[in-house]
């Protein structure tokens, strides 16, 4: 865990019970039992996606993977005014969630690479803190401006080491990984909820993000 990450989950853990969790369902094991009970039907290319990640996760336990609609990822941790992309993580229980929004324009090798983006980050539970607290943020005063200045740096630390994972296992069944991941961010964002939300980094640093795949061992 980086430095940032740490402190901020250091300071925010003091009022994490008392603010964060009253907001969202934040018990791992509860959110992810309630993503699965309002799961959307899934059409062929939705479910070769799904299958495909799974296939490509080199995880000890494998992640299910949902799709539900964004006012059921909003009831958990998720990236503020971005329910569209999750991944619950607990001791033993993990589980991604994605939005049918964020699906859409993507071709389904993209949309392997973004579910194994939420699988990627589904391993790193410092994150899924964060964003419990981010996604139930009602902290008076100079709280707020802590989690919002903290938050927004952790998460973008997060994200891209996610995106440079997700790149290296899908290299593992497209020799254009790199390329396909490129063109999911660049398609992306084209998504107003995914350009404009300074919870997401920008695309250039996700783009170099992907680029890391080639250099970061595997």
């Amino acid at each position: 865990m980086g430095v940032l990450m740490g402190l901020y989950c250091a300071v925010m853990g003091l009022v994490y019970s008392q603010f964060a969790a009253a907001q969202i369902i934040s018990d791992p094991a509860d959110a992810c039992s309630f993503l699965a009970r309002n799961v959307l039907p899934v059409n062929t290319s939705e479910q070769q996606a799904v299958q495909n990640a799974e296939a490509l996760e080199p995880v000890p336990t494998p992640v299910p993977v949902y799709l539900d609609p964004p006012e059921i990822i909003a009831r958990v941790a998720h990236i503020p005014g971005a329910p569209y992309l999750t991944a619950v993580s607990g001791n033993t229980i993990r589980c991604v969630a994605v939005a049918p929004q964020w699906l859409l324009p993507l071709s389904t090798p993209e949309r392997t690479w973004l579910i194994l983006v939420g699988i990627a980050n589904s391993q790193d539970p410092h994150t899924y803190h964060l964003l419990v607290l981010a996604a139930g943020n009602q902290l008076p005063g100079w709280l707020s401006g802590l989690t919002d200045w903290f938050g927004k740096r952790a998460a973008h630390q997060a994200i891209l080491r996610s995106e440079t994972q997700a790149t290296i296992w899908l290299a593992q069944d497209h020799g254009g990984a790199v390329g396909i991941a490129s063109h999911a961010i660049l398609m992306l964002g084209r998504v107003p909820t995914f350009a404009t939300n300074p919870w997401l980094p920008s695309l250039v640093e996700q783009l170099a993000a992907i680029g890391k795949a080639f250099t970061v061992p595997g």
